[in-house]
């Protein structure tokens, strides 16, 4: 029972310790330095934090003994559930496709800079679905918003793009 119970939140704990490091060892940094690392941080130990006592809870309290939590899926999965259209070609494809554009993003923003990859991935993902009047108002407003707060509230200083020397 007890081996069965560590494997079952081993993942969790892992997490939480992590996301419980990050904290720790942010608040020793300057505030600029310390901002990413502790809201993520904060966010992912609160999280994490909730799922370890949840599955805590599962673990150590016999079935009467504990109101049970609303879920439709039997197996005790409360974020995500494969349904039967992601199991067929076409759901494997789609989950290969958001793949590509979150490694679209990353190379994006490593080769142009955040500024620049950012609202363009934004704009060439709303252009597979909807026109052009939707599409630049929306590329305005998310280069906006990441200027605005980003360069000018927080003064979060992200690379206008990569340095190629070989130093």
């Amino acid at each position: 029972m007890i081996l069965k119970t560590i494997n079952h939140f081993a993942l969790t704990a892992a997490l939480f310790a992590l996301f419980t490091y990050m904290v720790v060892q942010s608040t020793g940094f300057e505030v600029q330095a310390r901002l990413f690392p502790l809201i993520i941080g904060l966010g992912g130990a609160f999280l994490t934090g909730i799922q370890l006592i949840r599955d805590l809870r599962k673990a150590f309290f016999k079935a009467g003994d504990e109101p049970e939590l609303a879920t439709d899926d039997p197996a005790g999965n409360s974020d995500f559930s494969i349904t039967e259209s992601e199991l067929t070609r076409e759901g494997r494809w789609r989950a290969v496709e958001q793949f590509v554009w979150i490694g679209g993003l990353l190379v994006g923003a490593w080769l142009l800079g955040y500024y620049v990859a950012l609202p363009l991935a934004v704009a060439l993902y709303t252009l597979r679905r909807e026109p052009l009047k939707i599409v630049i108002p929306s590329l305005a407003g998310v280069a906006l918003v990441i200027w605005g707060v980003f360069d000018q509230f927080i003064s979060l200083p992200f690379s206008p793009k990569v340095s190629y020397s070989m130093h």
